[in-house]
């Protein structure tokens, strides 16, 4: 959860602390890597180090952890809709859709957002511009 504020952080969600200076994608790196290095079978540790790779666009290191969130905890919507989000967006679609697919099969509330955003993408990076405004309008009103 400490590397989870960090992250906040880095993306302009949650400020700095007072008084420090610091990179706080560094600092995320470090909460996670400790949070493994604690609980190796955690994972939600798993998670957040997995986002920590993608933030620094460690793919391959992404893919790998997230391999490592889902065999520890394979059910859970929203790890699914996450990792399924993380995997899809740097170009493993049809392996990020099906776990987020997944989770809207478990928890249709909990995964819609997610599952609705990405197959929005989806169809536009596909070249479906109708069906992906189509997404947008009737899933994102006001954004």
């Amino acid at each position: 959860m400490l590397a989870q504020i960090y992250i906040e952080q880095w993306y302009g969600y949650a400020e700095p602390y007072p008084n420090e200076a610091y990179d706080p994608l560094e600092r995320a790196s470090e909460a996670a890597r400790r949070a493994v290095s604690l609980s190796p079978d955690n994972p939600r540790a798993r998670l957040s180090i997995a986002k920590v790779y993608l933030m620094s666009a460690d793919l391959e290191n992404v893919y790998a952890e997230a391999q490592q969130a889902l065999r520890l905890n394979p059910n859970d919507p929203d790890y699914l809709c996450r990792l399924g989000s993380w995997i899809a967006y740097p170009g493993r679609w049809d392996e990020g859709l099906a776990l987020i697919q997944k989770a809207r099969k478990l928890h249709p509330a909990t995964a819609t957002r997610c599952w609705d955003f990405a197959t929005a993408i989806n169809h536009y990076r596909v070249g479906e511009y109708d069906k992906a405004l189509t997404v947008f309008n009737t899933s994102f009103t006001g954004w």
